[in-house]
């Protein structure tokens, strides 16, 4: 959640690659031959990045509002977005969308696939997995305060970040989803990906982190100070992207290892 890039290709939030959205985009996810943008009020479709379908959410609320939606991943052929109060949904092709039942009401800010197995995290500590992106079991860590703010999965495991009130990073990995070991990881990551064999993870200060295997961490310095919301890998390469500096006129900043190791990071502005 919080801005991904799959495959390349990239989707800033508040961007108007599709000019009819109202809303922030907050998440892209790449399968059955399309991307599939979510956000706030927002299911956008395409097969080509150049022409976009709006999707139809599943609409069940009093104020018949689409559910806001933070993430989405693609697994066996299915579309999963997570959002706020629980809400879960599935599609086959990014346009018709049906509700699932959550195990909880916590809102989810991320959610990724593995190992046969969906796992979303968010508020309050909430993790949930599913086999098939339609029956959920809760995950979810015991008297947790803070939030989980990203997952992915990679080396054989899931590794979650996110941070707890009063500061504290939390970073923890699974092999299976459901058991969670602790690391002494950095402090407050935001987001975090896995490309060509390693986690990448940002956050607070614009820190980059990267692992192995989610319980080793190495910074990585770069220029930029203020936070990171989003990171992917794509074509090589891993992105971190930064909310706070992205221009009016329609340019993202960005931070770019250009050996896709997660070791050398410069910046620059590019048209979104």
């Amino acid at each position: 959640g919080f801005g991904d890039t799959v495959g390349g290709s990239y989707l800033a939030p508040n961007t108007s690659a599709y000019y009819g959205a109202i809303g922030s985009l907050y998440s892209v996810a790449q399968g059955n031959g399309r991307f599939v943008v979510v956000g706030i009020t927002n299911r956008l479709v395409t097969t080509n990045l150049v022409n976009w379908t709006a999707g139809a959410p599943d609409y069940i609320n009093s104020e018949n509002t689409a559910p806001h939606a933070y993430g989405v991943a693609f697994g066996q052929g299915l579309f999963v977005a997570v959002g706020n109060n629980g809400m879960i949904e599935t599609s086959v092709d990014g346009i018709a969308w049906k509700r699932r039942d959550s195990p909880t009401n916590a809102t989810f800010n991320a959610i990724t696939y593995g190992a046969g197995r969906f796992a979303a995290v968010g508020v309050g500590g909430a993790v949930v997995t599913s086999t098939n992106g339609i029956n959920w079991e809760d995950r979810s860590f015991n008297n947790a305060s803070g939030t989980l703010s990203g997952i992915a999965y990679g080396n054989d495991r899931f590794v979650l970040v996110g941070f707890a009130v009063g500061g504290n990073g939390v970073v923890r990995y699974s092999t299976n989803g459901t058991d969670w070991v602790s690391s002494s990881g950095p402090s407050q990551m935001v987001a975090i990906t896995f490309g060509n064999g390693r986690f990448v993870a940002v956050g607070n200060n614009f820190n980059i982190n990267v692992s192995a295997n989610g319980q080793t961490w190495t910074s990585r310095p770069q220029s930029l100070t203020s936070t990171g919301f989003g990171i992917g890998y794509g074509g090589g390469r891993q992105f971190g992207f930064d909310w706070l500096l992205w221009a009016s006129a329609g340019y993202a900043h960005f931070v770019m290892d250009t050996r896709g190791q997660g070791s050398t990071w410069s910046a620059g502005d590019t048209p979104d």
